[in-house]
C-alpha cells in the first residue's frame, strides 16, 4: 500500500524482492529482512536531527554566563555533501533523562542503588563526553522538590 506515504517506500519493496528472489517452495521469511531493506533505502533520504524527549537540565559551573560556542554538526552522518548545521553550547544544556543515572533518585531507588549491568552513561561523580562537544563531569545534583 502506498496510500499517503504509509508503509515502506517502493524502492524498499523492490530491494526486498531482489534479496528474496523467486522460489517454488513455501517458506517463512523473517519480517526483519523487510525492515532492513526499508532502513537501508530510507537511510540516505532521511534528514537527521537531535531530539530530547525527557530533558534533564545540566548547568556547566565553570562556563561564563553569557558565553556561547557554536559547534558544526554534520546534517547526515554518511552524506557530507549535505553540509553542517550549527549547534550552540552554553552554560545550560539539556541531556536525555535516561542518559543520567542518579543513585539516590527514582532509578536508583528502583535498582536498590545499583547500576544496571553495562551502564556507560552519566553518573554522579562521573564524566561523559557530549556528542560533538566537551567532556563534562557531575559535581552536584540539585533535585526539584516536586519531581525529585
Amino acid at each position: 500500500t502506498g496510500d499517503k506515504g504509509g508503509g515502506p517506500p517502493p524502492a524498499a519493496i523492490r530491494l526486498f524482492c531482489e534479496r528474496m528472489g523467486i522460489s517454488k517452495s513455501d517458506s517463512n521469511i523473517d519480517f526483519s529482512i523487510m525492515e532492513d531493506c526499508t532502513r537501508e533505502v530510507m537511510d540516505d533520504a532521511s534528514p537527521r536531527a537531535f531530539a530530547i524527549l525527557e530533558p534533564l537540565k545540566v548547568t556547566i559551573t565553570n562556563w561564563e554566563d553569557d558565553k556561547l560556542e557554536d559547534f558544526a554538526v554534520p546534517r547526515h552522518p554518511k552524506r557530507a555533501e549535505l553540509g553542517d548545521r550549527t549547534v550552540p553550547f552554553g552554560k545550560t544544556v539539556y541531556i536525555e533523562r535516561g542518559d543520567f543515572f542518579d543513585l539516590e533518585g527514582p532509578e536508583g531507588i528502583a535498582n536498590s542503588g545499583r547500576l544496571p549491568k553495562g551502564f556507560k552513561r552519566f553518573l554522579p561523580d562521573g564524566k561523559v563526553r557530549l556528542k560533538y562537544a566537551y567532556v563534562i563531569s557531575c559535581n552536584e545534583i540539585i533535585r526539584d522538590p516536586e519531581t525529585n
